[in-house]
């Protein structure tokens, strides 16, 4: 079958993307090859001992972005120690988002608390840890601010006096 224009121009521009991003990370553009059905330019790339999406390469070239590497392994790394750990895109990481900088979100999912209760665009989380048969400890995220209260069956008492995740933590660890 012979390749449309367009399926010959597709393959010249990603060729050329992968050149450039290759020339500027010093990589060899020659340990490369294409993994799925689909082939070229379509799923995932392995470059050396790196599977890489066409698309964060693409980003990365077109927004001439300096992390890249880093962001990848330092990916790799966060999502090999925890599988809870949240994925950060290319883009936000770029921002200045970091795995070892977790939110408190992230900080109470690493300390066993799991999530109850969300809305949509996570405006409003609910994260519970059973601290023994009948007390729950809750956290109630809206719009990140955050309430905290134990609960047994139906009764619930809020605890005012915690004000950020640090707290929270202490006195979780005076309950244990």
């Amino acid at each position: 079958m012979d390749k449309t224009k367009l399926q010959i121009d597709y393959e010249k521009s990603v060729n050329a993307y992968l050149t450039v991003f290759a020339k500027k990370y010093e990589l060899d553009i020659r340990d490369t090859y294409w993994i799925g059905e689909n082939g070229f330019g379509t799923g995932v790339l392995n470059w050396g001992d790196m599977y890489l999406n066409f698309s964060d390469i693409k980003e990365d070239v077109d927004k001439n972005y300096d992390c890249f590497i880093k962001w990848y392994w330092e990916t790799v790394e966060a999502q090999t120690k925890d599988d809870k750990t949240p994925y950060i895109n290319l883009f936000s990481y770029n921002l200045g988002l970091r795995y070892e900088m977790p939110t408190d979100q992230q900080k109470l999912l690493r300390a066993g608390f799991n999530i109850i209760g969300k809305s949509k665009g996570l405006e409003e989380v609910v994260y519970s840890k059973k601290m023994d048969n009948k007390t729950t400890l809750n956290v109630y995220y809206l719009k990140n601010k955050m309430s905290v209260y134990l609960s047994q069956k139906e009764n619930k008492v809020y605890l005012h006096h915690i004000k950020n995740i640090e707290q929270l933590f202490q006195f979780q660890n005076q309950l244990q």
